[in-house]
């Protein structure tokens, strides 16, 4: 009659009490001395690409001297999960939001974050300072980036929306500023020609771009959504009354969401 030989666990090596009956079942495969739930593995994978894809980019502690420039306020925590993204920020720095501009990041190139890190995605008056072409790259580029079920949300001088509901005060400010004569139709040229803009957006253009991808598209007015993450965002001029009656008249707001 052959003996039963001790059971040994294989991840703590100890003996169960009685000779061939394991006290618990052994997990397998053993949990390493450094194992971490899946959520955090993922977070260091995403990590780990974005150093790999563009070491002069990404997070504080990979390049302490554009940390410096451009402090992010995002959770520590959180940074490469349900990331919030605010590309061409200028010096609207938005709490809780990564506050990107250039030259850290640049949406004429490939945006250098991983795939699905990213919740939401935010550009105020920067889109129309892209060409056509780059501006649908970017795009393509957003679906990568975006986590299922997230959010891309474009605010933009509209000039369909300028011709058609240009205000008195819009128009007179923008004859103070010199772009105009005071006419819509000066209104929507210097959205053509002023400002270093190099695409013309409308909510028709760029919503065809968007559902062409497979974006789920609505428009808003500036600092409205149905999305509690997504609403007071819009400050292009929000401080000037003058200023900010031109953002209403001029401003499209688009919300393109990814497929789950």
């Amino acid at each position: 009659m052959s003996t039963l030989m001790p059971f040994r666990n294989p991840v703590s090596g100890t003996q169960p009490l009685v000779a061939g009956l394991p006290t618990k079942k052994p997990e397998w495969p053993p949990r390493s001395a450094n194992w971490v739930p899946f959520r955090l593995e993922r977070m260091h994978a995403n990590r780990d690409m974005l150093k790999k894809e563009s070491p002069q980019h990404g997070c504080p502690e990979q390049n302490q001297e554009t940390s410096k420039v451009f402090p992010l306020t995002y959770s520590q925590s959180t940074r490469c999960l349900g990331r919030r993204m605010h590309f061409g920020c200028g010096e609207n720095r938005l709490e809780g939001w990564e506050n990107w501009d250039l030259p850290q990041v640049d949406i004429r190139r490939r945006l250098p974050f991983g795939d699905g890190v990213s919740a939401v995605i935010f550009l105020e008056h920067v889109i129309e300072h892209v060409t056509p072409q780059e501006g649908y790259r970017f795009f393509e580029d957003c679906l990568r980036v975006l986590e299922p079920g997230g959010v891309l949300r474009l605010a933009f001088p509209d000039p369909v929306r300028i011709l058609r509901g240009a205000t008195p005060g819009y128009l007179s400010w923008q004859r103070v500023k010199g772009w105009g004569d005071g006419t819509a139709a000066s209104g929507v040229r210097a959205a053509l020609f002023l400002h270093g803009h190099q695409n013309v957006c409308t909510a028709e253009t760029l919503t065809c771009q968007l559902e062409s991808l497979g974006f789920k598209v609505t428009e808003h007015r500036p600092r409205e959504s149905n999305r509690d993450t997504m609403r007071n965002l819009e400050c292009h001029g929000y401080r000037d009354p003058a200023q900010w009656e031109s953002t209403l008249c001029q401003t499209t707001c688009l919300e393109a969401v990814k497929p789950s």
